[in-house]
């Protein structure tokens, strides 16, 4: 059987092994805070836009979020979270539409280090 790095023109070696999805969220943000995380072609400029308080919306026709403005909206939601009673490590299931809320969801699940049971 013959070797896969033999059968591959372009071989970068094994993928690094990360700690958590955190460490691939933190990086974008270390990284690159103001360059766009989360682009949703069916949501508008203006969508949630409370948890993004302080920052005009993109000029675009679409909702485009910088990394700075999806930790900054994780982070609220998890004051509401904790504030409710959630404490890491717990179980959080819902029902996340497809959009923004997607990444919100999984960012603030993250950093509580929830488990996230998506319906």
């Amino acid at each position: 059987m013959a070797d896969d790095r033999q059968l591959s023109k372009l071989y970068g070696g094994p993928l690094p092994v990360e700690p958590s999805i955190y460490c691939l969220l933190e990086r974008g943000l270390k990284r690159s805070p103001n360059e766009p995380a989360i682009i949703v072609m069916h949501q508008s400029p203006t969508h949630l836009s409370q948890l993004t308080s302080g920052t005009p919306p993109s000029k675009a026709d679409c909702l485009i979020w910088t990394f700075e403005q999806l930790h900054n909206a994780a982070l609220k939601m998890v004051a509401g979270l904790m504030a409710n009673g959630v404490r890491h490590g717990e179980t959080l299931m819902s029902v996340i539409p497809s959009g923004v809320e997607w990444p919100i969801v999984l960012w603030t699940c993250a950093i509580l280090k929830l488990t996230l049971l998506p319906f």
